[in-house]
C-alpha cells in the first residue's frame, strides 16, 4: 500500500489521534523505527530515541483557551447559531476539568478586543475612513460578505459588531473556572485596520499578539488548544502553534465550530500537519504524562516523516 502521512485520513471519520502509552517504553521505541526505516541508519536510531523520549519526559504544557466570550456564545455572532449546530455552553464542563488540572504549566485565555469602529464590522464598513472597491452603494452589505477595501488595501469577511473592548460581549463566559495559578490572558483584534484570527499574530501576519512571547517566558513545549470557534480562530492560532514549533494539539470536545463544512475542512488540515485531535480525556492524559500523541512522535522524529501502511 501507497505511504501517507501519519492520521491524514483518521479524521475524516470523526476519529480522535491514536495515544500512546508512555509507560511502554518498548511500544514508543518500536513505534521510533517504524517512523525512521530506511529514513535514517540503523546504527542512529538508539540516539534518535533517547532525543525523543527526552523531550517527552520534559515537556512543559500550556491550555490555551481560546475567545470563550459573550458573544461567541450567546450574544451578536453565536457559533451556536451556524450550520454545524454546536452550542459552546456544552464545552464548558470539559474546558473547565482541564483548567483545574495541577500538572499544567501554564493556563492562557484569549479574547477579541475589538476597538468600536473595527474593520470587521458590517455595520462599519462603509464608514468615511475606509473604501471599498468597485462599491455598490445600493447594495446592503450582509454579515458574512467578504469584500476587498482599497482603503485599507485587505480583503475582509463582515461579521456582526462583536467583543467590542470593555463590553459585555468582550467578556470571558461567566462558567468559565479560571486557573488557579493565576490568570494570563492575550488579546487579539485591537487595531482598527486589520482582524486577527490567531491569538499569536494578525492576519497580515505583521503584528504579534504577544502569546508567543508568553509561552515562551515560560518555557513551555506543548501547547493544547480548545475554544472558539473551532473553525475560525481555534484553526488559525493552533496552526500557528504549529508552525512556531510547539507541540500541538486542539481539544475537539473543548471547542465548538461554526461551519459544518469548514469544521470538517479544519479535521483535514489538522490531520495533514501532523496536530494532534483529542477528546479532553486523552488531554488528561497527556497532561498528567501518561501518554503522547502519535502525531508529536512523528514530529520529533523529524521533518517529511511518512508512516508505511
Amino acid at each position: 500500500m501507497a505511504e501517507k502521512k501519519c492520521g491524514t485520513d483518521r479524521c475524516l471519520n470523526n476519529e480522535y489521534s491514536q495515544c500512546i502509552d508512555l509507560n511502554d517504553r518498548h511500544q514508543v521505541n518500536e513505534i521510533i523505527n517504524r517512523l525512521t526505516k530506511d529514513v535514517i541508519e540503523p546504527t542512529e536510531r538508539e540516539l534518535v530515541q533517547r532525543r525523543v523520549l527526552n523531550a517527552i519526559s520534559n515537556i512543559k504544557i500550556a491550555l490555551v483557551v481560546i475567545d470563550f466570550q459573550n458573544d461567541f456564545i450567546s450574544g451578536s455572532l453565536s457559533v451556536k447559531k451556524g450550520s454545524a449546530g454546536e452550542d459552546p455552553v456544552d464545552a464548558i464542563p470539559a474546558i473547565n476539568s482541564l483548567v483545574m488540572e495541577k500538572e499544567l504549566d501554564a493556563v492562557v485565555y484569549t479574547q477579541d478586543w475589538h476597538p468600536a469602529n473595527h474593520i470587521s464590522f458590517v455595520e462599519r464598513a462603509r464608514d468615511p475612513d475606509r473604501k471599498i472597491r468597485d462599491d455598490k452603494q445600493n447594495v446592503p452589505l450582509k454579515a458574512f460578505d467578504t469584500v476587498q477595501f482599497d482603503k485599507p488595501p485587505v480583503t475582509q469577511t463582515l461579521y456582526p459588531a462583536h467583543c467590542v473592548e470593555n463590553s459585555w460581549g468582550a467578556e470571558l463566559h461567566a462558567g468559565l473556572v479560571l486557573s488557579r495559578t493565576g490568570t494570563l490572558i492575550v488579546k487579539k483584534g485591537q487595531h482598527t485596520y486589520v482582524d486577527s484570527y490567531s491569538a499569536f499574530r494578525d492576519n497580515n501576519r505583521k503584528q504579534l499578539n504577544g502569546l508567543d512571547k508568553l509561552l515562551k517566558s515560560r518555557q513551555i513545549t506543548v501547547f493544547l488548544g480548545c475554544g472558539l470557534a473551532y473553525d475560525i480562530c481555534v484553526r488559525h492560532t493552533v496552526r500557528d502553534a504549529n508552525d512556531y514549533g510547539y507541540l500541538t494539539g486542539v481539544v475537539r470536545d473543548c471547542s465548538k465550530g461554526f461551519s459544518q463544512k469548514m469544521v470538517e475542512d479544519t479535521n483535514r488540515v489538522f490531520a495533514s500537519e501532523n496536530i494532534a485531535i483529542l477528546d479532553a480525556q486523552a488531554a488528561r492524559d497527556i497532561i498528567n504524562k501518561k501518554k503522547v500523541p502519535l502525531e508529536w512522535l512523528v514530529k520529533l522524529v523529524g521533518p517529511n516523516i511518512r508512516i508505511k501502511t
